[in-house]
C-alpha cells in the first residue's frame, strides 16, 4: 500500500493484550496475535463501509481509495504491564472525500458493541449485525485465559474474550445476510465499465456458480484483461463479499487483492489453518482437566466404551 509524500500520522487506539502468556512475557507481542491487529483493521473498515452504504442507499460500491485511507501502524515499542501496543492511523493531506469520520465513528461502534455484550445490553444504533460474524472471528489467537483490552470509552475497557465471544455467538442473527472475507479463484465472465468508479463484473467458480461483484478504478486493466483471455487465465480474489444465511456467496463488495492464475491450476486458501491448528485449538478452549478421567486403553477397547462390548482380555 504506498502513501503520498504528504502525510499525517494522529493516534487512533491503545490495544492492551492481556493474561496467559501475554503476563508472562511483558513488552513481547507473540507473532499469531498480531494477526489480530489485521483483523481488527478490517473490523474498522468494514463498519465504515456499512455507515457509509447506510447513508448512500442504493449504492453498494464504496468511494475509491475507501480502504486505503485507513492505515494503521505500531508506534513506539510495545509497553510492559502485558502487551500494550499503541496504534496510530496514517492519513494523506490530500484526502477529498470525508472518510475519517467513517472510521472513527466504526471504532467508537465496535466499543460500544463490545460493552453491550458485557452488560448484556441492546447493540448500538450505529451497528449493522451483518458484521457480527467477522466480529466472532476476532480473537481467534487467543489462549484460554487470554483477552484484548481496547483504549478506554467514557471510562470503561472494551473487552474481548472467551466469554464474550460465547454471548456474542448467542445473539448473532441466523437468518440474514452477513459480511465476511471472500479468497476465491474464478474466470471472469463479463465485465461493465463506469469511467470514474470502477465497474461491476461476474466471476465463475470452479463449482459453477456465477457471482457478481465490483471493483476499482485502478482495477479495472485486471479485470477487462482476465475477460478478455478468460479461457487461459482466471483470477484469484481476496476481499470482502456479502453472504446469504446458508454461507453461499452473494457479492463480491470489494477487492482488496487480485493474481492471475493459469486456468486449471488448483487453487489453494494458504490462509486456512491446518488439521493441527484446528485441533490445537479444540484442546485450548477446553477446560482444565477435561481429559484426566479419559481412560488410558481406549485405543484398546473402543468398542466397549462406546457399545458396552467386554473389554479385551475378560
Amino acid at each position: 500500500m504506498g502513501f503520498l509524500m504528504t502525510a499525517q500520522t494522529t493516534p487512533f487506539k491503545e490495544i492492551h493484550f492481556t493474561g496467559g502468556r501475554f503476563d508472562e512475557t511483558a513488552g513481547w507481542l507473540d507473532v499469531d496475535a498480531a494477526a489480530e491487529l489485521q483483523h481488527y483493521r478490517k473490523l474498522i473498515i468494514s463498519v465504515a463501509g456499512e455507515k457509509w452504504r447506510q447513508e448512500h442507499p442504493g449504492r453498494e460500491r464504496l468511494p475509491a481509495g475507501f480502504a486505503d485511507e485507513f492505515s494503521i501502524g505500531i508506534t513506539g515499542e510495545i509497553g510492559s504491564g502485558s502487551c500494550v501496543v499503541a496504534i496510530a492511523r496514517r492519513q494523506s493531506d490530500g484526502t477529498q472525500l470525508p472518510m475519517a469520520d467513517f472510521f472513527s465513528e466504526a471504532a467508537l461502534v465496535l466499543d460500544e458493541t463490545l460493552l453491550a455484550l458485557h452488560d448484556d445490553a441492546p447493540f448500538p444504533d450505529g451497528l449493522t449485525t451483518s458484521v457480527l460474524p467477522m466480529l466472532a472471528r476476532w480473537g481467534k489467537s487467543l489462549h484460554h485465559g487470554e483477552s484484548i483490552v481496547l483504549g478506554r470509552n467514557n471510562g470503561r475497557s472494551p473487552t474481548l474474550n472467551a466469554a464474550i465471544l460465547e454471548r456474542l455467538l448467542v445473539r448473532m442473527p441466523r437468518n440474514e445476510p452477513y459480511l465476511d472475507d471472500v479468497n476465491l479463484t474464478g474466470e471472469v465472465r463479463a465485465a461493465d465499465l463506469n469511467d470514474q468508479t470502477g465497474g461491476s463484473f461476474r466471476i465463475r467458480l470452479d463449482n459453477g456458480d456465477t457471482v457478481p461483484g465490483v471493483f476499482g478504478a485502478d482495477q479495472e486493466s485486471i479485470i477487462t484483461e482476465a475477460l478478455h483471455i478468460h479461457a487461459k487465465i482466471h483470477l484469484r480474489i481476496t476481499g470482502q463479499g456479502r453472504f446469504a444465511p446458508s454461507g453461499q456467496l452473494q457479492r463480491i463488495l470489494h477487492v482488496d487483492s487480485h493474481e492471475r492464475v493459469p486456468a486449471g491450476e488448483t487453487s489453494f486458501d494458504e490462509t486456512a489453518p491446518s488439521v493441527l491448528d484446528i485441533f490445537g485449538e479444540i484442546h485450548r478452549s477446553m477446560p482444565e482437566g477435561a481429559f484426566d478421567e479419559m481412560p488410558t486403553d481406549l485405543s484398546v477397547n473402543l468398542k466397549h466404551y462406546l457399545y458396552g462390548w467386554p473389554k479385551e482380555g475378560e
